[in-house]
Protein backbone atom coordinates (compact mmCIF):
# COMPACT_ATOMS: atom_id res chain seq x y z
CA UNK A 1 0.00 0.00 0.00
CA UNK A 2 2.86 2.41 0.77
CA UNK A 3 4.46 1.97 -2.67
CA UNK A 4 1.10 2.66 -4.33
CA UNK A 5 0.73 5.85 -2.30
CA UNK A 6 4.22 6.94 -3.36
CA UNK A 7 3.40 6.35 -7.02
CA UNK A 8 0.19 8.34 -6.70
CA UNK A 9 2.16 11.15 -5.08
CA UNK A 10 4.78 11.06 -7.85
CA UNK A 11 2.19 11.10 -10.62
CA UNK A 12 0.14 13.87 -9.00
CA UNK A 13 3.09 16.15 -8.40
CA UNK A 14 4.48 15.46 -11.88
CA UNK A 15 1.16 16.49 -13.41
CA UNK A 16 1.02 19.64 -11.26
CA UNK A 17 4.61 20.46 -12.19
CA UNK A 18 3.83 19.94 -15.86
CA UNK A 19 0.80 22.23 -15.63
CA UNK A 20 2.82 24.93 -13.87
CA UNK A 21 5.53 24.58 -16.54
CA UNK A 22 3.04 24.89 -19.39
CA UNK A 23 1.37 27.91 -17.78
CA UNK A 24 4.78 29.49 -17.26
CA UNK A 25 5.77 28.91 -20.88
CA UNK A 26 2.47 30.13 -22.32
CA UNK A 27 1.82 33.19 -20.17
CA UNK A 28 5.10 34.29 -18.64
CA UNK A 29 7.57 33.85 -21.51
CA UNK A 30 8.56 37.50 -21.56
CA UNK A 31 8.00 38.15 -17.87
CA UNK A 32 10.75 38.20 -15.24
CA UNK A 33 8.75 35.47 -13.45
CA UNK A 34 9.44 32.97 -16.26
CA UNK A 35 12.50 31.45 -14.61
CA UNK A 36 10.68 31.24 -11.30
CA UNK A 37 7.78 29.38 -12.86
CA UNK A 38 10.08 26.91 -14.57
CA UNK A 39 12.02 26.30 -11.35
CA UNK A 40 8.78 25.85 -9.43
CA UNK A 41 7.55 23.39 -12.04
CA UNK A 42 10.82 21.44 -11.90
CA UNK A 43 10.86 21.22 -8.11
CA UNK A 44 7.16 20.42 -7.98
CA UNK A 45 7.66 17.57 -10.42
CA UNK A 46 10.90 16.09 -9.09
CA UNK A 47 10.98 17.27 -5.48
CA UNK A 48 8.79 14.57 -3.92
CA UNK A 49 10.53 11.84 -5.92
CA UNK A 50 13.95 13.03 -4.76
CA UNK A 51 12.70 13.36 -1.17
CA UNK A 52 11.37 9.79 -1.05
CA UNK A 53 14.49 8.42 -2.73
CA UNK A 54 16.69 10.25 -0.22
CA UNK A 55 14.65 8.83 2.68
CA UNK A 56 14.85 5.32 1.22
CA UNK A 57 18.61 5.60 0.74
CA UNK A 58 19.05 6.88 4.31
CA UNK A 59 17.03 3.90 5.60
CA UNK A 60 19.15 1.45 3.59
CA UNK A 61 22.35 3.10 4.81
CA UNK A 62 21.16 2.82 8.41
CA UNK A 63 20.38 -0.87 7.93
CA UNK A 64 23.82 -1.45 6.42
CA UNK A 65 25.41 0.20 9.45
CA UNK A 66 23.44 -1.99 11.87
CA UNK A 67 23.89 -5.26 9.98
CA UNK A 68 27.37 -6.19 11.35
CA UNK A 69 26.11 -5.70 14.92
CA UNK A 70 23.17 -7.94 14.14
CA UNK A 71 25.47 -10.68 12.86
CA UNK A 72 27.72 -10.37 15.94
CA UNK A 73 24.72 -10.72 18.23
CA UNK A 74 23.70 -13.93 16.44
CA UNK A 75 27.12 -15.53 16.94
Amino acid sequence: MKKKTNYITFITTAIIGLIIGIVGILYFRTSPFFTGFLLAAFFMGFGPYLFFKFREQAWISELEDQFPDFLRSLA
